[in-house]
This record gives structure tokens, sequence and C-alpha cells, in this order.
């Protein structure tokens, strides 16, 4: 039973569907008004149905549900004691033949910003309410889209942190601090393509960058996050230039999340770009824009001069980016993709850490609760600096941890806000 192949992950992610996925209340009402000892028998005992005649029965009753009960909690135990855990380093993923979908193998676990939050502080999550509580089954099979690419690895960005964790947001610029462009031979019909072209003054915006990386390092930060949009290749460089020279010798940030900008690409479309690096500013990954964004005309008017609704040309992505360390399952999505893309609530994510160029920040915290709910996720947005950020610093960043209580940042300076995160490393 312990070796698992593509035959019984199959068999796993099938069971799961039939029994829990299309009938967990049936089955979730028979496990709880069976006597504990029932239970046990079903979960422990060799198995008298096989598989394979659960699965081409289409009226099982309820000895038949307990049977496919026992089946995925054997199934569980063993694959939890793995010597080499796969889920550690990427998805187990199957494909089922009957009409191709697609499906990852997602495991509930307590990282580390949850695991110092006290029992009475927490909210519920969805495993510890109705008919997940019940079933108690740590792994579950969800559904991902048939042309996604899923990459899940592997870093050591966190090795050896304890105690608290120190992240940095950084509000560091607005729209207004950078150079729109627009499609002029655009024929009239239809959404005209705008992208931001650049700073408007990039030096300066640099030594704003600059000083925050230096005030984040001296304020021993292990993590600091700029907004989407207010980026460029050479802001980007330099960033990497500086964490090389002033943070490589004796790292004190771990990981920068560096905004993200627009690159062009051979197609003439464009990709909205966020880049995540490590202590000497080298690229650990790279998340792409996911979701299509467009003006009104009124936005568009402000934006552009233009009195016509906009589009951002953008080649949509399929790439969802997933960093495995010691602080938790780390992502990386952009904006509006935190929003609306559903695929980043289907994937297990412990911290998201997400750039943004919003106009408000509530939709924030409504998805935020969300996975917040689903798996126990931290989340902490840093948006593109309100016009008024002295007067509407709430707009500037949002954080939100699987607590009771409110912890909200300090603003630190104009451009910096930090939040100081108890965590549980062992």
């Amino acid at each position: 039973m312990t070796d698992f192949d593509n035959g019984l992950f199959l068999q796993w992610c099938q069971l799961y569907l039939r029994f829990v996925g299309a009938d967990g209340q049936r089955l979730a009402r028979i496990v709880k008004e069976c006597a504990a000892s029932t239970i046990n028998t079903y979960r422990t005992k060799p198995r008298r149905v096989d598989v394979a005649l659960l699965l081409a029965n289409a009226t099982p009753n309820d000895a038949d549900f307990l049977e496919a009960y026992g089946w995925l909690y054997e199934w569980e135990q063993h694959y939890a004691y793995k010597a080499t855990p796969d889920l550690l380093y990427g998805y187990i993923e199957v494909r089922l033949p009957k009409d191709h979908s697609r499906y990852i193998l997602a495991a509930r676990a307590e990282h580390p910003i949850m695991k110092a939050i006290p029992s009475k502080h927490r909210f519920k999550l969805k495993e510890e309410l109705g008919t997940t509580k019940v079933l108690d089954l740590r792994y579950h099979w969800s559904q991902v889209g048939n042309s996604e690419d899923i990459k899940s690895f592997r870093h050591e960005l966190f090795d050896n942190l304890s105690d608290n964790l120190h992240i940095g947001l950084s509000p560091i610029a607005s729209h207004t601090d950078m150079h729109w462009h627009y499609d002029h031979a655009h024929d009239g019909n239809g959404p005209i393509a705008f992208w931001c072209a650049g700073a408007k003054d990039e030096d300066e915006l640099f030594s704003r960058i600059s000083t925050v990386l230096e005030t984040a390092r001296l304020q021993g930060l292990h993590v600091l996050l700029f907004p989407e949009l207010v980026m460029t290749e050479n802001l980007h460089t330099k960033i990497s230039a500086w964490l090389l020279k002033h943070n490589s010798y004796e790292p004190v940030l771990r990981l920068i999340v560096a905004g993200t900008r627009h690159v062009q690409l051979a197609s003439g479309r464009h990709s909205n770009r966020c880049l995540a690096l490590d202590y000497c500013g080298k690229l650990v990954w790279a998340q792409e824009k996911r979701q299509p964004f467009e003006l009104s005309a009124e936005a568009s008017k402000k934006l552009l001069g233009i009195d016509a609704e906009a589009y951002e040309p953008s080649q949509l992505s399929e790439s969802l980016r997933v960093c495995g360390t010691a602080l938790g399952r780390l992502a990386t999505p952009i904006c509006l993709d935190f929003l609306v893309d559903d695929q980043w609530k289907t994937l297990p994510v412990d911290v998201f850490f997400v750039p943004a160029m919003s106009t408000g920040l509530s939709r924030f915290a409504d998805n935020s609760r969300i996975v917040g709910e689903q798996w126990g996720s931290a989340v902490f947005v840093c948006n593109a600096q309100p016009a008024q950020l002295a007067e509407d610093a709430k707009q500037a960043v949002y954080t939100y941890l699987p607590t009771k209580t409110t912890m909200s940042p300090s603003q630190l300076s104009p451009f910096l806000f930090i939040l100081k995160i108890a965590i549980a490393m062992n």
C-alpha cells in the first residue's frame, strides 16, 4: 500500500470525487451516525470491497460509502508518512480519462504564522466546520485548468528563521509617477490599448527605493513588498545590484517582491511581470499576470487624457508559481488576479504577497477571508501609492492574518510600513 503509482493516484482521485466531491454530505451523515468503534474498523481493517467495484457501483449503499471512506483514510495515512513527500517540491496531478479533467492533490497543513496564533484567537477554517470536520480528511483533490502551467518548488529563503517575521510594505510610487502610452494608430473601434512605458523621473524613483532598502535592512526586515507597475527593467536591475552589494555578505532581507513592470514581448503584446528576488538580488521566480484589465472611459480620461475605453494589451499567462519554504507555501498573484482568479483559491498557498495598483483595497479584504477560511492563508498587499498617502494610508497597504485580533502595519516613513509577526517554525 505504500507504493503510490499513477494508477493508485488515479483511483484515489476518482474515489474522492465520487464519494466526497459529489456526495460528501451523505458520507458525513453516515460517518457521524456510526459509533466510533465502527468507524475505526473501517479505517483500519483489510478491505473487503475492491476500489474498482466501488467506483462502478451506480447505487452504493451506506456500507459502500464507509468502505470508500476507509480507503481514503488509509491512503492518507500511508501517503503522509512517505520517506520522500512529493508535495514538498511539486503537486501530484491526475487527468481523468473520461473527460480529461485535471486534478491536483492538495494537503492542508499549519504554516508557521498559523501555528503561532493561539487557538482561541483563530478564525475557524473550513476543515474545522461541517462536512469537512466530520470526515477529518487532510488531503483533497482540487480541479485546475487543463492548460495551466503549475510549478511548485522548494527554496531555502527562510531556513533558520525563528521567533518573528518582519515584513515591510513600500507604496513607493503611484500611477502619476509613470509614463503611460496608448495606441495612437487605433481606428476608433473598440477599446484602446495602453501600457506603462517607464518612470517620469527614474533617478528620483530609485532614490526613494534605495532609501527604503537601506531602512528595511537597518530595521531587520526579512521581506519587502513593492506595488504593481511602478518598476522598470532598469529599476529591477538596480534593486538586484543594491542587494548584491549591501545585503549579500550579511543577509538581512531574505525575499524582495520587487513589484511589477510591463515587459514587451516579441508578439507586440506585453506581460505584466512580478519578480521575486533573494537576499543577493537573484531571481527566485517570476509571476505573470493572468487576468485582463480594462479602463472605463472616465478612468482612461484621467490616466491617458483620452475619452475612450482602454485595455491592457497583456499576453495573459497560464503560469502559477508557488514557492515552498520553511515559512510555508508562498505566491505572488498580481492585483486583479488575487481578486478574481479562482486558481489562486484552489492551490494551497500559505502566504500571499500581492503587488497592486487599485483605487481601493476593500475587495482584497473580502478575498483574503476566502483564502483564510480555506487554507488559513496570510495576505499582504502593497498598493501603488494613492495621491494623498498621508491622509489615506489604509488605501496604501492591507494585511490579513487568520486571527480575530487586528494587526495593522505601522508607518515608519512616507514610503514604508512595517509589521512584526510572531511565527512558530517548529
